[in-house]
């Protein structure tokens, strides 16, 4: 599953693969090109220093929360 943010251009993919042990999930974010909104907009939607950290940690947290969640049944 995958979108694409209008504002920043951004692309989020959440991605499963089947494996011989169950399923394997996978998220990202994609970032391939600064847009005009990004220029313009991104002290206001991030552009703030260390904001790609706080993304890379909240996918982590949402990849762990869901394998709990399953997990938990």
């Amino acid at each position: 599953m995958a979108w694409r943010t209008r504002e920043s251009g951004a692309t989020w993919t959440y991605e499963l693969l089947g494996t011989a042990d169950g399923t394997t999930l996978t998220a990202r974010r994609d970032l391939p090109r600064f847009t005009i909104g990004t220029t313009v907009l991104g002290p206001v939607i991030g552009g703030a220093a260390g904001h790609d950290d706080e993304l890379a940690a909240g996918l982590r947290t949402t990849l762990e929360r869901i394998r709990e969640t399953v997990e938990a049944g």
